[in-house]
């Protein structure tokens, strides 16, 4: 084991450790190790939640800003750039926190894999330079206790073995204890694939149907929590809604293939993940939504106030006579007035007798004219 997967897996086995000594419960303990993570990332959860929720409402911005700029990409970029300030938005936020959830699940599995130096603590050198594993491995040989399993899991059997001759190991190494790893009448030992075997070949029991049972209970809930993930999603574009689609069943039906292979603690792990997880997104979805609405709302407000600040503003502002008419169009002007009034009156007088102006008309002037 390397220094920095050592350093990185102590508080979490530190914690694991003091929850079994409340509890007492190996099962109960992990789910309460859930618990504690969850709350640890709540806040980042948060802000991860709700900056994802705002760059999902503004999908339809980008779309507009993308047909506007077309192939332009250094334009695209920029006007991009300046919506996200203007949103205060961090297109990158919440990637880290994302990433997290990955380093706990390798320490996890690092500690029920090797419950007997990560779990109980014992790692300590013997004073003679022979550790005290060693020392619990002899003993239990020495008292005809056969160590079983594939080696990388060899030390779940020496806990087995020091929970069955705790009194003789503890002689040896007083920091040993037992540890019943049974939950709810199912070992979190085993490996829910040999119960598939078991199956196979006519092995039924209720404990081999929950070993089966607990990776596909975490497959499906995890699909519940990427169903209710993706409603606040309001992606237009085709290739990324089909990208989407794809995570939201690829991710379950690979915890389904890794809760068949690995020890069935962890699958009681990520359904007490999921069932938490299922109800933060529920209840942070409902709050983020009202809270963004309204911020949109007031964002609108300000915007309509402010147009109408400007037009009262133009209204009020004093007429001046504009200083770009030039002195020639002002001639002009008066001289289309004066030509026009000139053939007004001149239509008029040619068809005036007496006090009618239009008594005559004009084409048969000469007629009239003749009378007088």
């Amino acid at each position: 084991m390397t220094l920095i997967l050592r350093i990185i897996m102590w508080p979490f086995s530190q914690l694991l450790n003091i929850l079994f000594t409340i509890t007492g419960s190996y099962g109960l303990s992990i789910i309460l190790f859930a618990v504690v993570i969850k709350l640890l990332m709540l806040y980042p959860s948060a802000k991860s939640k709700r900056n994802m929720m705002h760059m999902s409402r503004m999908n339809p911005k980008l779309q507009e800003i993308k047909k506007r700029c077309g192939n332009d990409q250094q334009r695209y970029a920029l006007e991009v750039q300046k919506l996200y300030q203007e949103e205060h938005v961090n297109p990158m936020g919440g990637c880290l926190w994302s990433l997290l959830p990955l380093p706990i699940l390798i320490a996890l599995y690092s500690i029920i894999r090797r419950p007997v130096v990560n779990f109980m603590l014992i790692n300590m050198s013997h004073a003679d330079a022979v550790s005290n594993l060693e020392l619990i491995r002899e003993k239990l040989r020495a008292l005809g206790y056969q160590i079983t399993g594939q080696a990388s899991y060899e030390e779940i059997s020496i806990a087995k073995g020091i929970t069955e001759h705790l009194d003789e190991v503890q002689a040896v190494v007083p920091q040993a204890f037992g540890i019943d790893f049974s939950f709810l009448g199912v070992d979190l030992t085993a490996i829910p694939w040999d119960a598939v075997s078991q199956l196979t070949h006519g092995h039924f029991s209720m404990d081999v149907l929950g070993l089966v049972m607990l990776p596909i209970v975490s497959g499906l809930l995890s699909l519940t929590l990427m169903v209710i993930s993706q409603r606040t999603s309001n992606t237009v574009d085709a290739a990324m809604k089909s990208q989407q689609t794809m995570m939201m069943f690829m991710m379950p039906l690979m915890s389904v293939y890794i809760g068949f292979i690995l020890p069935a603690s962890l699958g009681i792990y990520w359904i007490a993940m999921s069932i938490f997880s299922i109800g933060q997104e529920v209840i942070l979805q409902k709050y983020y939504g009202a809270k963004l609405d309204r911020e949109e709302a007031e964002r609108e407000e300000a915007a309509r106030m402010d147009r109408i600040r400007r037009m009262e503003a133009a209204k009020n502002r004093p007429q001046v006579q504009s200083k770009n008419t030039s002195k020639e169009k002002q001639k002009r002007q008066q001289q289309n007035g004066s030509a026009h009034l000139k053939k007004k009156n001149s239509t008029t007088e040619a068809g005036r007798v007496g006090d009618r102006p239009y008594a005559r008309g004009r084409s048969f002037g000469s007629h009239y004219d003749d009378l007088d």
